[in-house]
Parts: C-alpha cells; structure tokens; sequence
C-alpha cells in the first residue's frame, strides 16, 4: 500500500485540526497528495532530519570495536576471541560517548 494510500485512507481519519504528522524522509511521504490529504484536516508534516550515523550511540560502539579490532590486528577467530576476553571494560558503556545516557 503506498504512502498516500495510507494517508487519505487511514492516517487522516484519526487526525484533528493543529496535529503534527512527523514522519521519516521517504519520497512517498513528502509528494503532494501527502501534504493535499494532511492539509484538508488542518494537520501539519514534520520530517526527521537525515540519518546521521554521529548521532546513533549503537554506530559509534560498533566504530569502537572495529578500532580495537583493527588494533589487535588478530586474523582468526581464535586469536581475535582470546585478544578481547580480557578487555571486557574496553566497549563498556561509561566508555562511549552518548550511549550512556540513552534510555531503553
């Protein structure tokens, strides 16, 4: 079903005058026929800002692995497993900026 599908047949029935609609930045999402059936109910589209992955906490974990990884420079299972069994604190939270305070 496609966005504007969607929109005119279910998304706007539950809307009121004033509502923001905040949605991703899909090409779907943004066409005319989306802002016509948003408008007609007197709601407004608010898009997310583009993915950035410096702003995902998860990105940079895995950017801070990679970097301890590439640093053993281990090339077997084995090696790269032993290497960091006793480096345990090295990814823990506390250590990674921005991932300590997001909440679950």
């Amino acid at each position: 079903m496609s966005s504007t599908c969607e929109v005119s047949r279910f998304l706007v029935l539950t809307l009121n005058r004033g509502d923001i609609v905040i949605a991703d930045n899909l090409g779907g999402r943004k066409g005319k026929p989306v802002r016509d059936a948003l408008n007609a109910v007197g709601a407004k589209p608010s898009f997310l800002p583009a993915y950035g992955p410096g702003l995902n906490p998860i990105e940079m974990m895995c950017a801070n692995l990679k970097t301890l990884l590439r640093k053993a420079d281990e090339r077997s299972v084995e090696a790269t497993c032993s290497a960091h069994s006793n480096r345990g604190n090295a990814l823990h939270v506390s250590a990674m900026p921005g991932l300590a305070s997001v909440k679950a």
